[in-house]
């Protein structure tokens, strides 16, 4: 069982209340009143019954948030750092909702996703500043119902400015700190038809060079991001508006400001100092990293309590050397759409591109305040990323892990008028993924600086270099080929239908029937034999491609009672599900392997969906003329064939190894939870804002080796 809790409190300015003048008391302030589209639907902070977080643009300057980890800090239930799973940096997007996070790299298997103006956004949400948006939006719970997949915890959709079609506008922000870091927005917008069409364009530059030197001189947690935006808005005619957005950024980081303590005698696991003491190893784990003793009985891995003052660490190597990177580029095939990377760090270029159709309806009867939206996405992500894989002060091993994301999205949403006791929506939507990488430790070679020394079974990589092969390293990691496409399809219709049965009292019941198709293109792989039913496999001309299919379900229910116009009191439950997906640690790897896997381990080739019951109550209240606001909500989810990866080394029968990053699932865990959020007003200038989020989570059933 573990528990979380988390709290904030901050102020535009603090001082005492017996410090400001009487008629302070008397001015007519009161809390930014933010309308949100979270249920595709315009309504208000307190009117929505839904537990989310909203910043507007104003909200977002005074505060000084630049980026989605600064927001977090201001939004109970939500976790984001730059650190996905066990890379650090901005390689990965790993959002986590109310303490449920996953180890899954893939982006099909997170439990939250972000989305641009409604659009889905695989990575590089780390990259984005917020001086482009009009608000940000978080939901905390599963949002299925709307945004259909991978929103199985929550999600968080930033909407970005409308140009302004009446006068010309600009905007110049440049913040500076040490470290030499900046980060600089032109920001200008104005009609070119008055009235009728606008342009927006936005240009960012964002520096860092890092905090801290590493061990061999370079610069550790440097980042570099430039991006620009460019965005079209027309309204023909007083029912009709068109919106046209591009955006294209690229990042250049160096290596990560990471270190890790060193062992007693610099191989974790073998502990005579008892540095670590706690987390006991399974003893029948035999690997080069972690060696069983006789005469120390079962060796830890972790330190629990007071974590000693003085510790020995080990940073991340910085450079790439020639014979490294001419390693790479002739050996290993070129990945399509992904930039070449010459040393340790990222290079990231993303393209998102997004047209929006909104039609109002001027009739009556059924069609009264009726609306019309199309909405249509292409999202093109490339990603280089070399790591020190062995983190030892020795560059021995390095990593290089490509990968590359493409996605469309096409959405038909027809929603009532708003006005009636009846409401009721219905759309039809489309979503196309593609996403490539190795997800096997990358690309992977040892120098030949003082690494391995042992005599290598196969990978000795000296007759490519033109020496005489001695069966020591340099060697690599298989395999050196271009990584499995992994796809998903997702074909979806989803609706909503609400009756006021009173001007107190709604019901609210949406829904999403959703079929999901997952495919994974195996490049090389010619036979098929060893891959066990129910996986369907087919012929490509190019490899082999495996395929499931599927349907959900999911509603959300929502009962409101509002007995005053600043009260909002409701109940709510909802399902999400995170497709399944296959495993691709398995499927890339010789028939023969994988029935030595699957005999070791209780896993399969495809991994089933997972499924989040959420039940939630929750409490708005506005007092004091709109001066103070508060929103409580109160959680129970019940997360069933939960997944997580699980590191595994099997022997084959020619004495070598297999080393296995799997994806298991079969586990579940229960949660209860409250959030709370205040704002109070003094006066226009002066706010206090508070928030507290408490979460206990307790597994009941679950394994991790």
């Amino acid at each position: 069982m573990t528990t979380g809790f988390n709290t904030r409190i901050a102020g535009a300015l603090v001082m005492a209340s017996a410090m400001l003048a009487p008629d302070v008391f008397a001015q007519r302030v009161s809390i930014e009143e933010i309308v949100v589209t979270a249920r595709k639907r315009s309504e208000s902070l307190l009117e929505i019954p839904l537990a989310i977080t909203a910043f507007s643009t104003q909200q977002m300057e005074k505060m000084g948030t630049a980026n989605l980890v600064e927001l977090s800090k201001f939004t109970p239930g939500l976790q984001f750092n730059e650190q996905g799973v066990q890379e650090p940096g901005r390689v990965y997007t790993a959002i986590r909702f109310r303490g449920l996070g996953s180890e899954i790299k893939e982006p099909f298997g997170q439990v939250g996703s972000a989305f641009l103006d409604g659009m889905y956004m695989a990575g590089g949400v780390s990259s984005l500043g917020t001086e482009m948006f009009e608000r940000v939006e978080v939901v905390k719970g599963p949002s299925s119902a709307w945004l259909g997949r991978s929103t199985f915890a929550g999600a968080i959709n930033f909407i970005t400015k409308n140009p302004n079609l009446d006068e010309y506008q600009g905007r110049l922000s440049v913040k500076y700190a040490e470290d030499a870091t900046f980060d600089s927005t032109l920001y200008a917008t104005g009609p070119l038809v008055a009235g009728k069409l606008g342009f927006g364009a936005m240009v960012r530059g964002y520096n860092t060079h890092g905090q801290f030197t590493a061990s061999d001189g370079g610069r550790l947690g440097a980042e570099r991001t430039d991006s620009m935006m460019a965005t079209l808005f027309a309204t023909p005619t007083d029912n009709l508006r068109i919106k046209v957005r591009g955006i294209y950024s690229r990042d250049n980081d160096g290596a990560p400001a990471q270190a890790y303590v060193v062992g007693p005698d610099g191989l974790r696991g073998n502990n005579p100092g008892a540095l670590t003491n706690c987390f006991a190893q399974n003893p029948q784990w035999r690997t080069l990293f972690k060696r069983n003793q006789a005469n120390q009985g079962l060796l830890t891995d972790f330190i629990c309590g007071q974590v000693p003052n003085k510790l020995s660490l080990v940073d991340s190597n910085t450079t790439v050397t020639a014979e490294f990177l001419d390693f790479w580029r002739r050996l290993t095939p070129a990945s399509p759409g992904v930039p070449d990377i010459d040393h340790v760090g990222l290079r990231r270029n993303q393209k998102r591109f997004m047209v929006e159709i909104g039609y109002d309806f001027q009739a009556s009867g059924f069609l009264d305040g009726a609306s019309l939206n199309l909405v249509a996405g292409d999202d093109d992500e490339g990603v280089g990323f070399i790591r020190d894989f062995d983190v030892t002060p020795v560059p021995n091993w390095l990593s290089r892990d490509p990968s590359h994301n493409q996605s469309r999205q096409y959405e038909a949403r027809l929603t009532s008028g708003q006005e009636n006791d009846f409401t009721w929506a219905v759309g039809l939507s489309y979503f196309k993924a593609e996403f490539q990488s190795t997800y096997q430790g990358g690309e992977t070679i040892i120098g030949t600086d003082g690494g391995l020394t042992a005599v290598l079974l196969n990978g000795d990589l000296d007759s490519a270099f033109g020496r005489v092969p001695d069966n020591r390293c340099p060697c690599f990691f298989p395999p050196l080929t271009i990584g499995p496409e992994n796809g998903g399809l997702t074909k979806g219709v989803f609706g909503s239908l609400g009756y006021d049965f009173t001007n107190e009292l709604s019901v609210d019941f949406e829904w999403r029937y959703q079929k999901d198709k997952v495919t994974v293109l195996l490049p090389g792989t010619t036979s098929l034999a060893g891959f066990p039913v129910p996986v369907r496999a087919f012929g490509t001309g190019n490899g082999a491609e495996l395929g499931r299919s599927f349907s959900t379900f999911l509603p959300r229910v929502t009962l409101q009672y509002k007995p005053t116009d600043e009260t909002n009191i409701y109940a709510a439950f909802s399902r999400g599900n995170n497709p399944g997906f296959f495993n691709a640690d398995i499927v890339n790897r010789p028939a023969s392997d994988i029935v030595l896997v699957l005999a070791a381990r209780d896993t399969d080739v495809f991994v089933g969906e997972e499924r989040l019951d959420n039940y939630e109550i929750g409490w708005k209240q506005k007092a004091f003329d709109s001066r103070v606001s508060t929103a409580v909500t109160g959680y129970h989810m019940k997360w069933s064939n939960q997944k997580t990866r699980s590191g595994e080394t099997i022997n084959r029968p020619d004495g070598s190894q297999i080393a296995a990053n799997l994806v298991i699932g079969g586990f579940s865990t229960e949660f209860w939870g409250i959030e709370f959020e205040g704002s109070a007003a003094a006066t226009d200038e002066i706010s206090f804002d508070a928030s507290l989020s408490w979460n206990d989570a307790t597994f009941k059933n679950f394994s991790c080796g």
